[in-house]
């Protein structure tokens, strides 16, 4: 087995990325959709709740999203990636193969509704 070369500005780049794009969507743009979905409306004690274990939260994501990318780094050496429209039908393939179907799995094991 070689040697996977790292570029970690790369990953923190995508890290930070992925990270600032989760924080967007969630925070600014469809916070209160996300808060409703969830059945949290009028439910200040859960969200309080909430917001006191989000920095526990937010660092395992930023964590995860780290993995993640320096995951697709390896995987795209093994299978020999060299240019940008290859890189992004892999980053398709994992979220259309993976990322996707298991959250629509988790989904309906639980009592959220779909857009949550």
């Amino acid at each position: 087995m070689s040697l996977v070369m790292f570029n970690p500005l790369a990953i923190l780049v995508s890290t930070l990325v992925a990270f600032g794009l989760g924080a967007l969507s969630y925070g600014v743009l469809f916070n209160n959709a996300w808060i409703r979905l969830n059945g949290y409306r009028g439910k200040s004690a859960e969200l309080e709740q909430m917001k006191a274990g989000a920095p526990k939260a937010y660092v395992v994501s930023f964590l995860c999203n780290g993995v993640m990318a320096a995951s697709l780094v390896v995987l795209a050496d093994y299978i020999v990636l060299d240019t940008i429209p290859q890189a992004l039908k892999l980053g398709l393939l994992v979220f259309g193969g993976f990322v996707g179907p298991i959250g629509l799995i988790a989904n309906f094991y639980s009592d959220r509704p779909i857009g949550a």
